[in-house]
Order: structure tokens, then sequence, then C-alpha cells
């Protein structure tokens, strides 16, 4: 008797100004977006797999006509659900405040709704960041599933390594210092 192997996937689908404004880079509002390419491509290689797909979206892509007809590409897959991965990608959700992790969340998930067509029940913290505020409001928001830790003994190195390569300065920097999740997160 053979069984079937099953599996699935999930990607967080973070915009290249995402990645310059975590770098520290000053002209990262003006960069151009490779959702066109990119999930084009995605769909292309994952169709003929026929494994469902978990796409982590954030909210403030939702505001482009152009970034969310190319998200909408994902439809041409048999499976796949968009989740939540917070308004404006900041990776230290950690440090704000129970209103602005609040708003983080419930303003992407209601920008799904309405431009994806779909209800979230997953989410991700940018930088696998995640206080208990995040948990107590997807509780509230009855959302079934949260992806934040990240289990691995290799945070420590990929923040180091994150840090000697960013030009992030001053109290951005000091944020960052908790990237990643902390020797605790292997346990989870």
């Amino acid at each position: 008797m053979s069984q079937a192997l099953i599996g699935s996937l999930s990607m967080d689908l973070d915009n290249k100004w995402a990645y310059l404004r975590a770098a520290g880079h000053e002209d990262w509002e003006s960069a151009s977006s490779y959702f066109p390419i990119a999930t084009q491509r995605i769909v292309e290689m994952l169709g003929e797999l026929n494994l469902p797909l978990t796409v982590f979206l954030v909210g403030r892509d939702l505001d482009v006509d152009s970034d969310v007809e190319a998200i909408k590409t994902f439809d041409q897959l048999p499976s796949w659900e968009a989740a939540n991965h917070s308004l404006n990608h900041l990776p230290w959700m950690h440090t704000m405040s129970d209103g602005e992790i609040e708003s983080e969340i419930m303003t992407t998930h209601d920008r799904i709704v309405s431009t994806i067509g779909t209800r979230p029940v997953g989410f991700r913290g940018p930088g696998f960041s995640c206080p208990a505020e995040v948990l107590r409001v997807l509780i509230r928001s009855h959302y079934s599933y949260d992806a934040s830790i990240f289990p691995t003994s290799m945070a420590p190195i990929a923040r180091a390594v994150f840090l000697a390569r960013t030009n992030l300065k001053g109290e951005q920097r000091e944020k960052a210092k908790k990237l990643y999740g902390g020797f605790a997160s292997m346990r989870n």
C-alpha cells in the first residue's frame, strides 16, 4: 500500500521596499515592485507540484493596484491561502504598543478581505517577532494560527549577520537587536 505524501508551503511575500527599509536605505519608498514577475514565476513552478500554498501578505502592498493584481495570480493555483504579515512589515513588533500591534494586524486583515476576497486565519510577524499582544489580537479576531515563532538555534547568528550588514542606526538598530527571537524560541 502506498501512502500519498502530504506537504504544504508557506512564503512571506515581502516586496523590495520592505528589505530596503529593514536595511536602513533612505530611498526605500521609491523601490519598484517585483510582484508581477515573482508571482507569475512562483505560480508556474508550484502549479506543477499541486501543493497548497500559504502566502503571508503585507497590508501596505494591498494599496497598490498592480501589486494586488499580481497577488491574484495565485488564484491560478489549485489551492492557496492569503495570510496576514502585518501592515508595514516592521520587524520589531515587540517594541510596539498594544494599539499599534492591533492596528498592524487588523488593518491588513481588513485589506485582505476587501482586495483578495478571503478572510485570513493565519498570521506571521515580520522578523518572527511575536509579543504576547499579537496572540491576544489573533485570539480576539478568531485566527486559527500564528506562524511567527522561528524555532532555531541560528537566530542569534542570523541577527548578528543582519546587524553587520544593515545601515540601521540609533533607535531602529536597538529595536533590531531582538530580531528572529531568542534561544527560548527553540522550545516552541
